[in-house]
């Protein structure tokens, strides 16, 4: 059977951690309504507080393991730009410290990985598609001319925006707990998905992305 492979963070999968929030369950997560109503047989690949590098070594272990078909689907996401961690280390911004990399820069070379991956997964003929979460960490021009580079194979969310982060702001509905956006990186209540935000989610992407 054809599978949907999905990789990312915590908001590539059921994600709760407070017990005041109703309890959701696994078929309540967009992985898993995406895959039940596709048809397709679901591969989560999303670890939370995973970073490019995490998310991209689990993508290149599946294709130099020869698991994913050219039938098959994927669905990526960068986590935040950020964010880095990778492998072998679970958090790296200790290390830019004490290497005195710039942690724009580390996040700017996140958007490059991102952007090259999806572009060259593409080419060779894989069914990859690619949505951003946040503009967090985008501050240098040519991190910008990357992601442009390559909107034509990205999803956008429902409002146009390239980030899912902006539309999920515009109704607290969707958001695991309800809050608001009070500036760059600042927020109120949990911006992860709640049911009603995997649910819009799923029929989002089930609608975007060409299925067979």
């Amino acid at each position: 059977m054809k599978k949907v492979w999905v990789y990312g963070c915590s908001f590539s999968l059921l994600f709760q951690d407070n017990e005041d929030v109703p309890a959701m369950t696994l078929s309540d997560s967009w992985p898993n309504i995406v895959a039940s109503k596709t048809g397709y047989v679901l591969k989560e690949r999303s670890e939370s507080a995973s970073g490019w590098g995490t998310i991209r070594g689990a993508i290149e272990r599946d294709i130099i393991d020869n698991v994913i078909s050219k039938d098959d689907i994927m669905i990526i996401s960068p986590s935040f730009f950020g964010r880095s961690t990778s492998p072998y280390f679970e958090e790296t911004l200790h290390l830019y410290a004490q290497y005195g990399i710039n942690p724009d820069e580390a996040a700017c070379l996140n958007v490059n990985g991102f952007c090259s991956t999806i572009k060259l997964l593409r080419e060779a003929g894989y069914k990859a598609y690619g949505w951003c979460w946040s503009r967090d960490g985008v501050v240098y021009k040519r991190g910008i001319k990357w992601l442009e580079s390559i909107e034509h194979l990205l999803i956008k969310a429902p409002n146009g925006s390239l980030y899912f982060e902006d539309w999920i702001f515009e109704d607290p509905n969707r958001m695991y707990v309800p809050g608001k956006k009070l500036g760059e990186s600042q927020w109120t209540g949990d911006s992860h998905f709640g049911k009603q935000g995997h649910k819009e989610m799923a029929e989002h992407l089930i609608k975007t992305i060409t299925w067979e």
